[in-house]
């Protein structure tokens, strides 16, 4: 027996359509109508590459006040300011002040949203920053960390997700 799909005859007057009735063999469990094939997976796949990037971008990001709390509190740990001293660490404090140039415009923007003022944005940044890289009181500067690698990240995810990216083939 071939199996078919059972559909009701047309509307009258004012009743409702039906959907058509699907036969289903109950031996295989297989139905006579076509299954739609999900969308999902295809639009899963379609925007992985913006998602990766995006990923990228916000790992990148949340990478730097990282590194930044790792070089200042670990190789200039004990630095004495002697010249020469100075001039033996100059490259990683340099990549420290790149860190903290690179950080602070983000994190007052970001200060900015919920302040309305840019001056109390600023501070917020100033401080945040200052006290992840100079402080040593044990706690403060990790605690300083996480926000502002949250915040690098969460801005870095954002504006990311706002440009679509093309691949170049």
């Amino acid at each position: 027996m071939g199996r078919r799909a059972l559909t009701e005859l047309p509307p009258q007057g004012n009743q409702v359509p039906v959907q058509p009735l699907a036969v289903v063999d109950r031996t295989s469990g297989s139905s006579s109508l076509p299954k739609k094939k999900p969308r999902r997976f295809a639009r899963i796949l379609a925007d992985l590459p913006q998602a990766s990037l995006q990923l990228i971008a916000s790992g990148a990001a949340a990478i730097i006040p990282i590194s930044t709390f790792a070089m200042s509190h670990t190789e200039l740990a004990g630095l004495e300011p002697t010249r020469e001293s100075v001039l033996m660490h100059l490259p990683t404090i340099l990549l420290i002040l790149c860190g903290l140039a690179y950080s602070a415009p983000t994190v007052a923007e970001w200060a900015f949203l919920w302040t309305f003022s840019r001056a109390k944005a600023w501070a917020f940044t100033l401080l945040l920053e200052g006290v992840m890289t100079l402080s040593h009181v044990p706690v403060l500067p990790v605690v300083c960390l996480c926000w502002l690698a949250g915040i690098n990240l969460l801005v870095a995810n954002v504006k990311s997700g706002k440009r679509k990216y093309k691949l170049a083939k």
